[in-house]
């Protein structure tokens, strides 16, 4: 019989002695203990070159599929002036055409690549994939919201700022185990690029309206009882539970818009206005001060950048009544929406006639940020 490395007993017949069995699987243990070793120490080097090959190819972290997907569909051409990054506040309440009409600039040149869930580290991910085919820097609204700098919030943390993450980092927002596992995750997104041709396509409703996706004005989120509270409770135990927002992601989020401000890309931060109940209950928890710290901190960051922060209020949608422009306690519907960016255009206008959106020096390779002018 071949001698293989990890073969212990089919060496012996199966009806040997039992002594002579136990010897025989003795001895295949012995054996493989010694030839383990060399195995062990090629594994070990393979990974090792493997894990720098990607390293070096990709050194920053990749945007998620579904990013990645929306901006190939959406991307058509590279004259884009507005692009909406961030989270789901930003997918389903700025809609790109109603903010470029009151800008006075061609629809099909404001995009709207925000997705549920998506931090600032997983905005700075899709604008460094989007950037290069662009003809130059476009404004970027920035929807940044309380959530995403929580560090006890326990909803699933994206990828995008795991890899981005000090191992010390990691560990203290998922544990030991699972940050042994994120060097790895370089490996897993270009597995994950090199198979995106094979991923079904994006539904159109997913890519809304140049990636704007309109949310049913009918449903009762923002005004049934029974869903209210329901999502208060949710809430209550996701973005606001122990409340500490100035740690590891606060950080990597600070740093993160560091980053895109010295892109060349003139830099907007907004933060949409939330349901009435929901600032309702966070003062019958005494958790209001934690939302006003976060406020806090982003306008600091502004200031020292000189990136322009624009806060919303339900007040600020001009209606009587503005519950019923709420989808639930944390995006607008459709009605809401158009509203809502319609506010957002007139901001940005006057932004624009008094100078404030100029973008910080230009990187190689680009001309001038644009500032929705001379285009």
């Amino acid at each position: 019989m071949n001698d293989l490395s990890f073969t212990f007993s089919s060496d012996v017949p199966v009806n040997a002695p039992p002594a002579r069995r136990v010897s025989a699987l003795a001895a295949g243990v012995a054996r493989a203990w010694r030839r383990a070793p060399r195995a062990v120490i090629l594994a070990f080097a393979f990974t090792a070159a493997t894990h720098l090959a990607a390293v070096r190819l990709c050194p920053h972290p990749l945007p998620r599929p579904l990013l990645a997907q929306k901006a190939q569909r959406l991307l058509t051409h590279d004259d884009v002036r507005l692009l909406v990054l961030g989270d789901s506040r930003g997918t389903y309440d700025l809609v790109p055409a109603g903010i470029a009409e009151v800008l006075g600039v061609p629809a099909h040149t404001a995009v709207n690549l925000a997705g549920d869930h998506g931090d600032i580290p997983s905005a700075l991910a899709i604008y460094r994939q989007v950037a290069p085919q662009l003809q130059a820097p476009p404004t970027i609204l920035l929807s940044l919201s309380f959530w995403s700098v929580n560090d006890a919030n326990p909803d699933p943390l994206g990828n995008e700022l795991l890899a981005s993450l000090t191992f010390k980092e990691r560990k203290s927002l998922v544990g030991f185990g699972r940050a042994l596992l994120t060097p790895f995750l370089t490996e897993r997104s270009l597995v994950e690029r090199w198979t995106l041709p094979l991923h079904k396509p994006l539904p159109p409703e997913v890519l809304g309206e140049a990636g704007f996706v309109p949310l049913d004005p009918s449903f009762d989120g923002a005004t049934s009882g029974a869903r209210v509270e329901k999502e208060l409770t949710r809430l209550m135990r996701t973005w606001f539970h122990a409340p500490r927002a100035d740690g590891v992601r606060w950080s990597r989020t600070a740093a993160d818009v560091r980053t895109l401000r010295a892109t060349g890309a003139p830099l907007i931060i907004i933060d949409a206005p939330l349901h009435p109940a929901l600032l309702d209950r966070l003062e019958a928890e005494r958790l209001t001060s934690a939302l006003d710290a976060f406020r806090t901190r982003i306008d600091a960051l502004g200031e020292e950048l000189g990136v322009p922060v624009l806060h919303y209020d339900a007040a600020d949608l001009d209606a009587r009544d503005p519950v019923p422009l709420f989808f639930d306690l944390l995006h607008l519907n459709a009605d809401g929406a158009r509203r809502f960016s319609r506010i957002v255009g007139e901001d940005l206008r006057r932004l624009r006639n008094t100078g404030r959106l100029a973008g910080p020096l230009t990187p190689p390779g680009h001309v001038a940020a644009n500032n929705f002018a001379g285009r």
